[in-house]
């Protein structure tokens, strides 16, 4: 850039053209990182950074028009963009003033804004807020499609889990360890369990977990997998670690049920078996 403010550039035919910049600091600094590529008339391609605000004469054939663009920002978010006006008359926006798409560009950063809120609301309605995994609604939600979009020759499993005798860890470490040892066991399970796979938590110490296209066979193996994981968690807590283990009620779809209410049911009465066993182990179908 010269001391005049403007930028010479140059397309992929060698072709060089000026862009001249409005703006003085860190809107007049384009950004290396941040970038977009306009696709030009003739196949020319003018790169901006989304920090420049930039006024671009544009050549098509005989006529040479105008393009002008500035950045959207988004404070605190990876959100961001770039507004483009184009115009035919090369002094278009010099005879009409910035002002007016100024303006604009302000109004469409509110309206991204409050677009990315929503986003975020939705997220936060879906998600358990302690251990940051999926909460009860949006699990059921996400049960009820798998079971909708798959044919009943496309098998499905749910692991119901239970931390055992947790009320000793709330009794004996304090509720706000007790906390720190679901999020921690939460973890555990993720890293347990397939990138696929969908955990979340069903209330208290209570976790579910959804395996797409597992088999009985399959879900067995993920279930003990699990359990030794979080057997051998060990959670970390300020006096120490904690020994902690769970116990698994596995259900498969179709061969156990064929309804999300039905599932659950069975993988229930299976935990509760595991617990009656002894605690600390997985049951599922023979």
């Amino acid at each position: 850039m010269g001391n005049d403010g403007k930028i010479t550039q140059a397309d992929r035919y060698g072709r060089t053209f000026e862009t001249e910049t409005y703006g003085t600091g860190h809107d007049s600094v384009a950004n290396p990182e941040l970038r977009l590529r306009w696709a030009v008339a003739q196949g020319s391609i003018v790169q901006l950074g989304l920090e420049t605000r930039a006024y671009l004469p544009i050549e098509n054939g005989t006529h040479v028009g105008v393009m002008f663009a500035l950045p959207l920002r988004l404070p605190d978010s990876a959100q961001r963009g770039l507004l483009v006006f184009y115009a035919d008359d090369r002094n278009y926006f010099r005879r009409v003033g910035l002002a007016p798409f100024e303006a604009f560009a302000r109004l469409s950063e509110v309206a991204l804004a409050q677009s990315a809120a929503r986003v975020e609301l939705a997220a936060v309605a879906r998600t358990d807020p302690l251990t940051r995994i999926a909460n009860r609604r949006a699990f059921q939600e996400a049960c009820l499609n798998q079971l909708l979009a798959r044919g009943s020759a496309k098998p499905l499993s749910l692991l119901l889990v239970d931390v055992d005798h947790f009320k000793n860890v709330n009794d004996e470490y304090g509720h706000e360890n007790g906390d720190r040892v679901l999020v921690q066991i939460a973890r555990c399970m993720g890293e347990a369990l397939r990138s696929n796979d969908l955990i979340g938590r069903w209330g208290g110490e209570e976790f579910v977990a959804l395996l797409p296209d597992a088999d009985a066979k399959i879900a067995l193996l993920a279930a003990e997998r699990l359990r030794a994981a979080v057997d051998q968690l060990q959670p970390l807590l300020d006096g120490g670690t904690v020994p902690v283990t769970c116990s698994v009620g596995v259900a498969t779809f179709p061969l156990d049920a064929t309804t999300m209410d039905r599932l659950l049911q069975v993988a229930d009465q299976r935990l509760m078996e595991a617990k009656r066993a002894g605690r600390n182990r997985v049951r599922g179908r023979d």
